[in-house]
């Protein structure tokens, strides 16, 4: 009888291991869905502060996603995610998305800089559309057509473009 009262006894201490991590497992899981809730919020009351109407598309399944990494690797992250070209607008808004924390115009600088780091390394390309650098987008080579268009599952989110008023001088 006494192998059978330690099996009981292993099994009890295994029972309260496994509710303990349980219990561990079903915590972490709120707080992953009480963060997504307030990374929500967050864009929210930035974007309605910022006075923009459009919101940068969401990131999906982020969670390969390195906050201590360098800008260039944030660039080329959201590139990825977005498979398509992006202004650097746009580039600093989905890194904000996943970094609501940081403050907006250090991720600005950080991203601008990186960029051209990334340009001359011929890690990614610069579209332009139109005659202006207003409406410059980032991407990969790869996603351009042999005249340098972007492929159309790779093109640009059209608003994102700068308009600029055309006015008669005279």
């Amino acid at each position: 009888m006494k192998d059978g009262n330690n099996t009981l006894k292993e099994l009890n201490e295994l029972k309260g291991k496994l509710e303990s991590q349980l219990q561990a497992i079903n915590e972490t899981i709120r707080l992953y869905e009480l963060n997504s809730q307030l990374i929500l919020i967050h864009q929210t009351a930035f974007h309605a502060n910022a006075g923009t109407t459009t919101s940068p598309r969401r990131i999906e399944n982020s969670n390969d996603y390195n906050r201590n990494g360098s800008f260039k690797y944030k660039i080329t992250y959201v590139l990825s995610k977005a498979n398509r070209f992006l202004s650097l607008k746009e580039i600093a808004d989905m890194v904000s998305q996943l970094e609501p924390e940081s403050d907006i115009e250090a991720i600005k600088r950080g991203v601008g800089s990186a960029k051209s780091n990334l340009l001359k390394e011929k890690k990614i390309v610069k579209y332009v559309v139109g005659k202006s650098n207003n409406n410059s987008f980032y991407g990969r080579e790869i996603w351009l057509d042999v005249n340098g268009v972007p492929h159309d599952q790779h093109n640009i989110n059209e608003s994102a473009l700068t308009k600029k008023e055309e006015t008669e001088l005279f």
